[in-house]
């Protein structure tokens, strides 16, 4: 779904107060104190705006239906009424003759001498209230009120916490506001959750950034007077290019109050095919496909043009236009991304995949494991939850299993397919127990994943193996440190330490000397001084210095820090450290 989603912050004269709608940077910021984990899967989750548990929500109860509609229809003749004359004035004011209904159905691709006209209504919701509840066995209760804008059926999906799902219950309360409620777990080190509103076609989509912090303290956030743009598209669903043709898109960013200082920049994402490679990637704005220009930026209207060179580099898949907004006094939402999909595609192509399509999307970032497949990892005693997305001309359906040591193929009972509104993605979810002697000697896992399209039988395989971590510790009984003369230089005094660490995989080591600096680097896979294994999962780091009678005097009689041995836990446990004793070694 975020998005590797780098400016200066806002400078002079644009406080938070009067320009809630914050540069990209300030969107950069929060994000940046994600891990890389949940920065890309909520890439993949805007991505897969298919893979949506859907719940409906409904625009009236019909018990009072006919009352609501007769007090509506009386505001509607008021309204319609002073309508009429403002936009007689506005006629007047503007030197613009009188027009028929009809002239104002103009297409937004219009002659581009004529000034277009832009509603200022977000869609596909109007965000009303957060509020975050406090749950005694840990976590928080969400509770987001909204009024829908759409005309249909809107969706939900909650991401950030390590499951994708819907909420858990949406209920209607007067006025046709809705309440959208969930419990997000409290993640070990993020703490944002990430609620995605979609409308039934996946044109357009609201992504709320929640702040899931510890908190003994219920809080509630008016959302009603954010003043979030609304983003137009166009065209707005689909862009299709001829043969050796580029492609152009327009975005205009409009605000709902005419008095806002400031409108943040547009940022796009095509999530697709190359047609000469067949490869599926990712292509981020900076990426040579995209020509991006700004036709205009005043107070009122940002308007960029987004040229696709899909003469030279055909593509095919989901273009995402969006701009993230920060929200002043940001208590519980934080920043709200505005997004438009569309699809993009060649003309003798039907969808933005080409026929008989199909694969699993590679995601390179996780790293590859010993076997040469995708790897995750999980610590021991948490539970992690791992996915595989498919994309293709149709998807039909998607499984996992666990690939056994004799090379059979096992269940794997926590499996679930995420329902999904589009038929060319699918997504299969599961969960790992991380126990301590979970998978071969290297605590490794194999999972495999297929695809199926059942018109064209064609199928698509990808491994992921998922290592079991173990925490990472320093062994004081075997850590120990040499001191011998330099055979070079009779003043001079070699000291070797060694380090004896544990865990998988080995934890890096640093080396810190007398005057605290950072002196030397082990690690198992870029060799600094030596490492030796010492046994399964253990080993000894090794680094040589030379210091001189009078520094090793020093140490000893205390003057001195001396030398010690460093590695790193997590972002809760902080880290173990060892120093050595160099007061009865001898020459």
């Amino acid at each position: 779904m975020e998005s590797s989603i780098v400016d200066k912050r806002m400078t002079q004269g644009r406080s938070a107060a009067l320009t809630p709608c914050l540069h990209r940077a300030e969107a950069m910021a929060f994000r940046k104190e994600l891990n890389i984990f949940n920065i890309l899967l909520f890439v993949i989750g805007i991505l897969v705006l298919g893979f949506l548990e859907v719940i409906v929500a409904d625009q009236a109860q019909e018990s009072d239906t006919a009352e609501k509609l007769n007090y509506l229809m009386s505001k509607v003749d008021t309204l319609d009424s002073k309508l009429d004359v403002v936009d007689n004035k506005l006629n007047v004011l503007l030197g613009v003759q009188q027009e028929t209904p009809d002239d104002h159905t103009k297409d937004l691709g219009g002659d581009q001498g004529e000034e277009t006209f832009l509603d200022s209504v977000l869609k596909p919701a109007q965000l009303i209230r957060a509020e975050r509840l406090p749950l005694t066995d840990g976590g928080n209760r969400f509770i987001i009120s909204l009024r829908s804008t759409s005309n249909g059926t809107i969706f939900f999906q909650i991401t950030g916490d390590g499951d994708q799902r819907g909420p858990d219950e949406v209920y209607e309360e007067a006025g046709g506001v809705l309440s959208v409620s969930f419990k997000a777990d409290r993640s070990i080190h993020d703490d944002v959750i990430f609620f995605q509103i979609v409308d039934s076609q996946n044109d357009y989509s609201l992504v709320l950034y929640l702040k899931n912090i510890e908190s003994n303290n219920s809080m509630s956030q008016s959302l009603e007077n954010a003043d979030i743009p609304v983003l137009h598209v166009n065209p707005e669903r689909e862009a299709v290019y001829g043969p050796d043709h580029n492609v152009t898109v327009t975005a205009s960013l409009v605000p709902p109050d005419p008095s806002a200082e400031y409108l943040p920049s547009v940022h796009i994402l095509l999530n697709g095919v190359n047609l000469l490679t067949q490869e599926f990637k990712q292509y981020f704005e900076w990426d040579q496909l995209f020509e991006k220009h700004e036709l205009s930026n005043s107070p009122d209207k940002v308007e960029t043009s987004i040229t696709l060179d899909t003469a030279s580099q055909p593509v095919g898949g989901y273009l995402m236009v969006s701009v993230d907004c920060g929200i002043a006094e940001a208590t519980i939402v934080r920043t709200v991304q505005v997004l438009r999909t569309m699809v993009v595609r060649p003309s003798d192509q039907t969808g933005p995949f080409p026929p008989g399509y199909l694969t699993i999307m590679d995601q390179k970032y996780f790293g590859e494991s010993k076997n040469g497949n995708e790897l995750r990892t999980c610590r021991v005693g948490k539970e992690c939850q791992v996915g595989c997305f498919a994309v293709g001309e149709t998807v039909s359906h998607i499984t996992v299993n666990e690939v056994l040591p004799d090379g059979s193929m096992g269940r794997v009972p926590s499996k679930k397919n995420p329902h999904q509104m589009l038929d060319t993605m699918q997504s299969v979810q599961w969960e790992v127990q991380a126990e301590p002697d979970a998978g071969d000697s290297d605590g490794i896992i194999t999972f495999r994943c297929l695809a199926i399209d059942t018109r064209t039988q064609r199928v698509a395989e990808k491994l992921i193996d998922v290592q079991i971590l173990t925490p990472g510790s320093i062994d004081s009984e075997r850590s120990y440190a040499e001191v011998e003369s330099d055979p070079e230089d009779t003043n001079q005094r070699r000291v070797t330490l060694n380090c004896a660490v544990s865990g998988r995989p080995l934890p890096e080591v640093i080396f810190y000397g007398g005057t605290d600096d950072i002196l030397g680097i082990g690690n198992l896979s870029v060799a600094s001084d030596t490492v030796y294994h010492t046994g399964q999962n253990e080993g000894i780091a090794q680094k040589v210095y030379t210091i001189s009678t009078d520094e090793l005097e020093a140490i000893r009689t205390g003057q001195s820090v001396g030398f010690s041995c460093d590695i790193f836990l997590d972002y809760n446990e902080g880290s173990e450290s060892y120093q050595f004793d160099l007061s009865d070694t001898d020459l």
